[in-house]
């Protein structure tokens, strides 16, 4: 009697398919005629549909973040295909697709020690990807790859949480590749793009904040002493907030554009401030005296921003003083690894740096830009533990 071939598994299926889609992919791109022929869209077509049922069909195990980014770069592979005129880049792109498709659906072949690492290692593959068609397509390349490394790093650092942390994180990241393949304006793209990334890096940070600890809660549960890291998650959401203002300024200009100015100068402000008393100090008490002069500076921009009959006129003068007084506390910062709350919140100061550029303001309000240059590097300072000259590289990538 003739041996019973096995009836292959979902997850076998899903792979056959993927291989085989991508396959077709590198072989058009090779052979790169002038336009897709009815048959090659056809394959591609009867192929993305199969990938959509098998990851549509969930299995007993519901953690499927890595299947439905793969579902995610099928679709815009399917999308990308059909899209007149044909773009020169175009070949780059899938096969950018393609290869990153076929790398997230292996990911499981050898069993990784837990589905934490399998997911990480997506996430690695998506952020590469992120990078890679953002500098194809040259929408926002320096924004893209700082935010995408700056995820990859935070997703490693999560204390052992639920996998939908990670899950959310990998279809962030697949909607971006998607974003950046597909969106024609590149404009809308970048702005879309940098939206998605940001709200992913402060996501992340909240899931990096450990929980209170419930067998030893404040002696006074109404007035709990500060938390310097809740402080520092407080500063990425206000940027992360104030980087959407800037960006729908540049879609719809409010009647006061210069009002998201002063709020993105307000936020560095408070986030130099919440970094600050995050600080380890090498004699705290001695070298208190720096806190306090950084929270008596910020405070002096408080109530530059909040003008007077010269407007801004103290302005420029404040952030100045802010910024002697970090580099003044800088010698007294105690050397540790940089961590990556921190290294998000000098990444969110890039981008919102590189918006506000972007959506450059009328001329009585450059210099609040300029205040934002000031600030963005006085982050740098406290994030790296010393002066920063080339912090804003990415403006010009």
């Amino acid at each position: 009697m003739a041996d019973t071939i096995p009836t292959p598994t979902p997850q076998q299926q899903l792979e056959t398919a993927v291989d085989t889609l991508a396959q077709t992919i590198e072989d058009f791109v090779l052979a790169n005629p002038p336009e897709p022929d009815q048959a090659f869209l056809r394959t591609v077509d009867a192929l993305e549909r199969t990938i959509d049922r098998l990851v549509q069909s969930p299995p007993p195990d519901p953690d499927r973040g890595l299947d439905h980014a793969v579902d995610t770069l099928a679709d815009t592979i399917g999308a990308l295909v059909h899209l007149p005129p044909p773009d020169p880049d175009r070949g780059a792109l899938l096969d950018t697709l393609a290869q990153a498709m076929d790398r997230l659906v292996h990911i499981g072949d050898t069993p990784p020690p837990g589905p934490d690492a399998a997911l990480l290692s997506g996430i690695d593959a998506l952020a590469g990807t992120v990078v890679s068609l953002a500098d194809l397509v040259l929408v926002a390349p320096g924004p893209c790859r700082e935010l995408a490394d700056t995820i990859d790093v935070l997703a490693r650092e999560l204390p052992p949480s639920p996998l939908r942390d990670l899950d959310h994180t990998l279809a962030a990241l697949a909607d971006t590749v998607q974003l950046l393949g597909l969106t024609p304006d590149a404009s809308r793209a970048g702005d879309a793009a940098i939206q998605t990334l940001a709200h992913t890096v402060d996501s992340l940070v909240h899931a990096g904040l450990p929980p209170p600890d419930p067998e030893n809660p404040p002696p006074d549960p109404e007035n709990p002493p500060p938390d310097p890291d809740r402080a520092l998650v407080h500063s990425a959401d206000a940027l992360t907030h104030t980087i959407d203002r800037f960006v729908h300024t540049g879609l719809l200009p409010p009647p006061d554009p210069d009002r998201v100015l002063d709020r993105g100068v307000h936020d560095l402000a408070h986030t130099i401030d919440a970094i600050a008393h995050s600080l380890p100090l090498i004699d705290p008490m001695e070298d208190a005296e720096h806190v306090a002069a950084i929270d008596a500076a910020v405070h002096a921009v408080d109530v530059a921003l909040r003008g007077g009959p010269d407007g801004h006129a103290d302005l420029l003068p404040a952030i100045d003083t802010l910024a002697r007084a970090v580099g003044e506390i800088v010698p007294c910062i105690e050397p540790t690894p940089e961590r990556g709350i921190e290294l998000a919140l000098g990444t969110l100061a890039h981008t919102l740096d590189f918006v506000a550029h972007e959506n450059p303001p009328p001329e009585p309000d450059r210099p609040l830009v300029t205040g934002i240059d000031t600030l963005v590097h006085a982050v740098d300072t406290l994030v790296h533990r010393t002066a920063i000259g080339s912090s804003h590289d990415f403006l010009l990538s």
